[in-house]
Order: structure tokens, then C-alpha cells, then sequence
């Protein structure tokens, strides 16, 4: 929302400085950051899914903003003049009008995070460990059939939860 408002150049900007920097790099800070502290392997999944979404927020705020624009921009002075803002606005005329949008973004998010390799292969152990990981390892192994098998299960999974995603934005939503 901060970024659909006029003089929300500065949010969009900083929230598409996520292209800029490749998430090896963002991991490789961490874990510099994360080592003296921490054993990395007790945080993996949750900093491998911090560094997913600040690599998928560039892609929701090109898909969100837009959308947002045009709610604001139909509905914004309505809400005002029914004292309408904050919460309740949001609640009942912003996100039913996004709900598409939303699911779109999250599916693309889902997708883009399932096939991730970078951050995990710092981070990982042998307990920890995603998909791409394990199939990187596979085939590390010369079990090329097994790492086969795995990658069609990438690609079914990533499909089907951008698809899930998509399909629940879409439904019930407010036109």
C-alpha cells in the first residue's frame, strides 16, 4: 500500500533492490554474520526462506502495485469520505480487490523459492536440506535415476503450489 500512494517511489525502489544482489551473496553475508554465533545449520530453513522472499518481493511489488493503484485510485476517496482507513479499509475494499494478484505473487514466490539452491548449500547440513539440494547431491552421488525422480518432484510440487496459489487468490474474489 505504501508503495501504491503518490511518493511511493521510495518503498517500490528499495523493496526492487532484491535484483540488484544476487542471493549467494545475501546468504554468504549471512552466514559471515550467522557463523560466530550460531551453528548455520540451526538456522538454515528459516534464513533460506528470509533470502527466498526478499528475492520474490521485486516480482510481487511489479505484480501488487499496479493492482493497488487502480483500487486506491477507484475506491481510496470513498473510503475517506465513509471515514473508512487503516484496518477496516484494508480489510474490506483493499484485499478482496488484490486477492488475485496476491495469490499470483504468492504462486510465483512458491515457485521461485522450491528451486532454490544457493542460500540452503551454504547453510545446510545433512538434516537440513531442500529439494534442489538433496537432488544436487544425488547427483554428486552418480545416482542419476534417483536425482531424475527427484527433479520430476520439483517440478510437479513447484507446479502444483504456484497453481494452488493462483487458484486461491482467484476464488471469491471481489471484482
Amino acid at each position: 500500500v505504501a508503495a501504491a500512494r503518490r511518493g511511493g517511489l521510495a518503498v517500490e525502489a528499495a523493496g526492487l533492490l532484491g535484483l540488484a544482489v544476487s542471493p549467494l551473496v545475501i546468504g554468504t553475508g549471512l552466514f559471515l554474520l550467522v557463523n560466530p554465533l550460531i551453528d548455520p545449520g540451526l538456522v538454515a530453513l528459516p534464513v533460506t526462506a528470509l533470502v527466498n522472499a526478499l528475492m520474490a518481493l521485486p516480482f510481487a511489488l511489479r505484480i501488487l502495485v499496479p493492482a493497488a493503484q487502480e483500487v486506491l485510485g477507484n475506491y481510496g476517496r470513498l473510503g475517506l469520505a465513509l471515514n473508512m482507513q487503516g484496518w477496516p479499509f484494508l480489510r474490506h475494499v483493499l484485499l478482496p480487490r488484490l486477492r488475485p494478484q496476491i495469490g499470483f505473487a504468492a504462486g510465483l514466490g512458491a515457485a521461485l523459492s522450491m528451486g532454490d539452491l544457493g542460500v540452503i548449500a551454504l547453510f545446510a547440513d545433512q538434516n537440513h536440506a531442500t529439494l534442489p539440494l538433496q537432488i544436487y547431491r544425488l547427483m554428486g552421488a552418480y545416482r542419476m535415476d534417483s536425482a531424475a525422480a527427484a527433479a520430476l518432484l520439483l517440478l510437479v510440487l513447484s507446479v502444483s503450489l504456484f497453481w494452488l496459489c493462483d487458484r486461491g487468490g482467484r476464488r471469491h474474489a471481489a471484482a
